[in-house]
């Protein structure tokens, strides 16, 4: 039998784990899900801010790796091949009174494709076409922007329906947008 040596432990500071959680709390801080900021290019600065106070729920991008099987020596390995992004995203946002949060994305959905004649318009982006770049900013306690994505040809790929009924009384209506988009980049991470 061969002869097994203790594995070594990950490396704790001194003071145990109320070290670390000090450190985590206190030194390298712990991000809110509900500090961050939406934006959309070319819209007007009121709609603008309507939207991104609204939006109730937005999820930052995703990507990855395709990978295929591959046997050269030795057991198989997932080899990459070409990068992956998720490509649709949702977003939700509370509907004011006037319905301005549902009727902005139905009005975008007319620029991609009219609904008297069907016919789909040039997909260009901002000002010469229907894609647009979103800008998603978590923010840290201070407002400071610590990380911030550029979602590119972006636009809305469907706007969902909004539940009335009776039982809904103490509710406020949402409006949830499935946005789709050709990638993304990093544009600030502040520590790389």
């Amino acid at each position: 039998m061969a002869n097994k040596r203790k594995p070594e432990s990950i490396t704790v500071p001194d003071g145990g784990i109320g070290t670390i959680k000090d450190r985590l709390m206190n030194q390298w801080g712990i991000l809110k899900p509900s500090r961050y900021e939406f934006q959309i290019s070319g819209v007007p600065n009121e709609v603008a801010l309507r939207l991104n106070m609204s939006c109730e729920s937005i999820k930052l991008p995703g990507r990855g790796v395709s990978t295929e099987p591959a046997k050269v020596y030795g057991p198989t390995r997932e080899m990459p091949y070409d990068k992956l992004y998720v490509k649709e995203m949702d977003a939700i946002f509370r509907v004011g009174v006037d319905m301005l949060e549902r009727s902005f994305f139905e009005n975008w959905l007319g620029e991609i494709v009219s609904i008297h004649s069907h016919d789909f318009k040039y997909y260009g982006t901002n000002n010469s076409g229907y894609a647009k770049t979103i800008k998603i900013n978590q923010l840290d306690e201070q407002d400071n922007v610590v990380y911030q994505v550029e979602l590119r040809e972006a636009y809305p790929k469907n706007v969902q329906e909004i539940e009335l009924g009776d039982a809904k009384v103490d509710e406020y209506s949402k409006q949830t947008v499935q946005f789709a988009y050709r990638d993304y980049k990093v544009l600030y991470s502040k520590n790389y």
